[in-house]
């Protein structure tokens, strides 16, 4: 079986779920659980940088693939160059690309601002730029991106909007906490 969550693993395979007391010295250990291992026993995530490929056929089975063998590009600048090409048209490179391009985006992280500077560069029209930002305590000092979603918004002239949240962190630790498959490490943890 594999899932995204381990708790749909968990579902259908009908046990009951125990700790893999490897990762939980690594946990302890490292504030987090490293890929292959996951919390519970029985379950591993996949490795960074890598596929898994399942077939079905007379023998079944599945395999993983190092995405990025070596590292660099190598063979993969043709896939890079037609990944740039079939963007170009998805963002507005062409009359059927800008009917296509939705020009609203959130920003802030790394490839959301790579999408919005060639969103930027292949569209017509002004990107329209969203950001989510925290009020208060470690969540405004940790996560909040809004300062670098400012950065792209002027760096693009992109038309920004920024949303400002103060979650109810108590009222949603329940649900927080059914959504992670396993511990996760906090600033302060």
């Amino acid at each position: 079986m594999f899932a995204s969550e381990a708790k749909a693993i968990l579902a259908g395979s009908g046990g009951t779920p125990s700790l893999d007391p490897t990762a939980l010295r690594a946990y302890l250990a490292l504030g987090y659980v490293p890929a292959p291992l996951s919390i519970f026993a029985g379950i591993r995530k996949l490795p960074p940088a890598t596929l898994l490929i399942a077939e079905r056929g007379p023998r079944p089975g599945a395999a993983l693939l190092d995405a990025a063998p070596g590292g660099g590009l190598g063979p993969y600048r043709g896939a890079v160059d037609r990944g740039r090409a079939r963007a170009a048209r998805a963002f507005g490179g062409d009359a059927d690309g800008e009917r296509r391009a939705d020009r609203r985006f959130f920003v802030g992280g790394v490839d959301s601002s790579a999408v919005v500077g060639f969103m930027a560069r292949h569209t017509g029209h002004p990107v329209r730029t969203y950001a989510i930002g925290f009020e208060g305590g470690d969540a405004e000092a940790y996560y909040n991106e809004l300062p670098f979603a400012r950065q792209v918004a002027q760096r693009f002239g992109t038309e920004h909007h920024e949303i400002v949240v103060k979650p109810d962190v108590v009222g949603l630790l329940p649900k927080l906490l059914w959504h992670m498959d396993e511990p996760m490490p906090t600033p302060h943890s």
